[in-house]
């Protein structure tokens, strides 16, 4: 069953500066910067969602019925950031204590272990169990491993070549993998299902 995931916090950066993209795509006009800073923002956003991985850091919450093990649907996910919290009998938020679950953090996709004698939840909460963790490889552009870079690189200019129109801050929704230089470069990322 796949249950409700929301971005708690958005990253503060995007995974290429403007002069990295525009660098790629060997643009040097300024007056198309803020056209340029949307498609590395759509890349980004088209990337992930297609193949799970997060660039930039970003914090999600997950929503559960109950406290059923479960897999975190994003990867990288940054050591030690998961925390869970519940909704008790009485409809008060709370905290679950680290031993009552084991992060499998090893695990591809890191895996959420809940244990024996865990609190009653409230029957009236549709998703009384909410785990908060962070996913990518650091909060700053540097952080980003090359092959990724080069990705986003290669997405922008897809986007920028074919002119798709950006709509305020909707993503231009193609499959990144349906393009040979692009799933190729990911080749390495590819072991068994991206989701």
């Amino acid at each position: 069953m796949k249950y409700p995931l929301e971005i708690s916090t958005e990253p503060a950066t995007q995974p290429l500066t403007l002069q990295e993209a525009k660098d790629f795509m060997r643009e040097d006009r300024d007056v198309e910067d803020s056209l340029i800073q949307q498609f590395v923002g759509a890349a980004r956003k088209n990337l992930e969602n297609h193949t799970g991985y997060v660039l930039i850091d970003t914090v999600f919450k997950l929503y559960l019925e109950d406290f059923s093990d479960i897999k975190l649907p994003k990867k990288p996910i940054k050591s030690g950031s998961v925390s869970i919290e519940y909704v008790d009998t009485t409809g008060a938020k709370q905290t679950l204590t680290a031993s009552k679950y084991n992060v499998h953090e090893v695990d591809s996709p890191v895996q959420i272990e809940f244990l024996s004698n865990l609190p009653d939840l409230d029957n009236d909460e549709k998703y009384p169990v909410i785990i908060t963790f962070t996913a990518g490889y650091g909060a700053a552009e540097s952080d980003i491993p090359d092959d990724w870079k080069s990705v986003i690189g290669l997405m922008t200019m897809i986007l920028w070549n074919r002119d798709l129109p950006l709509q305020g801050d909707k993503v231009i929704d193609f499959n990144p993998l349906n393009y040979g230089v692009i799933r190729a470069q990911l080749q390495g990322y590819m072991i068994g299902r991206f989701k």
